[in-house]
């Protein structure tokens, strides 16, 4: 074996060496690193009641929504401090949707 063959095989392994490293550095870091989770918001009741019409083009009501948010990440908690709630009808895609409500709820925590 010539000596130009033995530098290209020992070269060859060194760089075959270091892409393992190097990948199974990677894959070992991201076993570690936090996962982002989006945790599920559920309408779990609605209701409305003094459903009233003023005018032919206004109509009020009082509305009691229960939203339900289940955090599917049990090792960090998330705390929301600005949570603004709207309550549309209509399609948001082609930006034909009227606004009937809005609200901001309190800060809360996700456990």
């Amino acid at each position: 074996m010539s000596p130009d063959t033995k530098l290209n095989i020992i070269i060859c392994s060194a760089l075959t060496g270091c892409i393992t490293v190097v990948c199974l550095l990677v894959f070992l870091i991201s076993l570690f690193l936090p996962k982002p989770f989006h945790p599920d918001f559920r309408v779990d009741s609605a209701i409305i009641s003094s459903l009233n019409t003023t005018t032919p083009d206004e109509l009020t009501a009082t509305w009691n929504i229960t939203l339900l948010a289940i955090s599917s990440d049990h090792k960090n908690n998330v705390q929301y401090y600005v949570v603004q709630v709207w309550l549309y009808y209509g399609r948001i895609i082609p930006n034909n949707y009227f606004v009937l409500a809005t609200t901001i709820l309190p800060p809360f925590v996700l456990i």
